[in-house]
């Protein structure tokens, strides 16, 4: 069995950390095999305290802030272990098969991204954007960043597909399916500057990696697609089935190397959007 460490950020009830306690332990159990032995938990009251927590983190270790999203639920292993971190408060305000497609996708998280190496970007990589590309060291260091992101929750999601979670896990994926005005002005800012613009893109590909797995199925397939499309619709239709395209043809085809996979969808995504 998994130990289970949890560290608590601020007031809670015993029945809400019974519920994620209990989920953890489920998800760990139906996954088996795998070599998750101990995975901390901390589980914050508010959004407010978690973000602070993240940010006295990233200053402690020098983990640069690029992108400070922060989401109900996340991994990580900055420290050597996998860590899971929830928000109570968002979470419960969420149906329960999405609170359930979360922590699923946490947990798959520490069972195969549990290690440092898959939280620290190859600085050849980021070399190679900045020698040969239109990007400053700054932004290509954005851009692997956001690829690696994108490519780790298409191997979850492909993993949970594969094993059968099909229902909460189009649940989560449909949930976070959303546009904010942050977003769609961003992409405004953007137009005209292709390096600006393709940070734009990749910033959503998260989304459209989390519904892959799914699209080519009957059963949600049409559901995912059509959520995909209306909430990047801002992006224009040309790019958006651009994206359902590298979803739907190529991801299938990567393989078990998660660097080689952010590799590989870097140079998709540029020769896609970037390159003439």
């Amino acid at each position: 069995m998994v130990k289970i460490v949890l560290t608590k950020f601020g007031t809670m009830g015993a029945r809400d950390i019974e519920l994620v306690k209990n989920t953890l332990e489920e998800c760990y159990l139906q996954l088996e095999p795998h070599e998750v032995a101990y995975v901390d938990l901390y589980l914050f009251e508010s959004a407010a305290q978690m973000r602070a927590f993240f940010t006295r983190e990233k200053l402690s270790l020098g983990i640069a802030g690029v992108f400070d999203d922060l989401f109900v639920a996340q991994h990580d292993a900055w420290r050597g272990t996998p860590r899971i971190s929830i928000c109570l408060d968002r979470l419960g305000a969420l149906p329960n098969e999405v609170q359930v497609g979360n922590i699923r996708h946490e947990a798959c998280h520490s069972i195969l991204h549990g290690s440092i190496e898959y939280y620290m970007i190859p600085l050849s990589l980021i070399s190679a954007f900045v020698d040969k590309r239109e990007f400053s060291g700054e932004s290509a260091a954005s851009f692997v960043y956001l690829v690696s992101i994108a490519v780790k929750d298409f191997e979850v999601a492909k993993f949970l597909f594969e094993r059968g979670r099909l229902k909460d896990q189009v649940a989560y994926a449909t949930n976070i399916l959303c546009t904010t005005e942050d977003e769609r002005l961003a992409w405004r800012v953007s137009r005209g500057n292709r390096v600006a613009e393709i940070l734009c893109i990749v910033s959503r590909f998260k989304e459209v990696c989390c519904a892959a797995p799914f699209l080519s199925g009957q059963r949600f397939g049409d559901e995912l697609k059509d959520g995909i499309v209306e909430n990047l619709s801002y992006l224009g239709s040309d790019i958006v089935e651009k994206l359902l395209w590298i979803a739907k043809h190529d991801l299938p085809k990567l393989g078990q190397d998660t660097m080689k996979n952010i590799n590989v969808v870097s140079g998709l995504l540029l020769s896609t959007f970037l390159e003439d």
